[in-house]
């Protein structure tokens, strides 16, 4: 059943943040055979919130996207699809692979490319791998919503169906990592007992290798301001 506690905590993660809608998909996803009242119970507050949103300041959406946000809502479908591409495989890579990590991503870091052979083969690379993971989620038992979910996740912080407020933010990826790493626990429980171990070893190796390179950048604010420098020049 929805409860009154659930459904007041759904409305309130979309009140503070557009991103919150996430939280009502997942529990759509993952109610197993309750899905029609989890169904109602996220459908019934997406609606609330977009009232009260709309209510308040009269209007669903930001007024306008800044050019320094999200110079993909300043061009064509196209090249806006093109490019959104591009940028979910940069997504899926950092979520992947977390390494650098970078204050913000503002357009002068994140070259966009032209609707050229150049743009088409790159985001044809990219489509490819959006489509591999929708056929992992066909192929794989339990996989199914989960990775529609990965993939629908990613496309939308991507600008892809439309523009979002940020061309690329580290914080847009907690949508898509929550899809992806249930996909990934679903794949290592199929798998051998030799391959678990091999992976989780390998992904312990890797994560602490990147914390312990991460931990002297929070010395101080000087260690902090002069590594945002270093790492993304165009954007601090």
């Amino acid at each position: 059943m929805c409860s009154s506690d659930l459904w007041l905590l759904l409305f309130a993660s979309m009140m503070a943040k557009e991103s919150g809608l996430l939280f009502a998909l997942l529990l759509f996803i993952g109610s197993g055979e309750r899905r029609t009242a989890a169904l109602w119970c996220g459908a019934s507050a997406i609606a609330s919130g977009a009232i009260a949103k709309y209510g308040a300041i009269g209007q669903l959406g930001p007024s306008a996207i800044g050019y320094i946000d999200n110079p993909l809502a300043y061009v064509g479908v196209g090249e806006r699809m093109l490019n959104g591409l591009l940028i979910a495989a940069r997504y899926l890579f950092k979520l992947v692979i977390p390494w650098p990590l970078s204050p913000d991503y503002s357009y002068n870091q994140l070259a966009l490319y032209d609707v050229g052979w150049a743009g088409v083969m790159l985001a044809a690379g990219s489509l490819c791998l959006i489509v591999g993971a929708v056929w992992l989620s066909w192929k794989f038992d339990g996989l199914e919503r989960w990775g529609w979910y990965f993939v629908a996740a990613i496309l939308l912080v991507s600008s892809i169906p439309i523009a979002s407020s940020t061309l690329f933010a580290e914080r847009l990826m907690y949508g898509p990592a929550a899809g992806l790493a249930v996909v990934v626990a679903i794949l290592l429980e199929k798998s051998r007992v030799f391959v678990r171990r091999v992976g989780f070893s390998a992904l312990c190796c890797i994560f602490l290798t990147l914390l312990a390179r991460q931990i002297p950048v929070w010395q101080s604010d000087e260690h902090l301001f002069r590594h945002a420098v270093n790492v993304s020049p165009d954007s601090a």
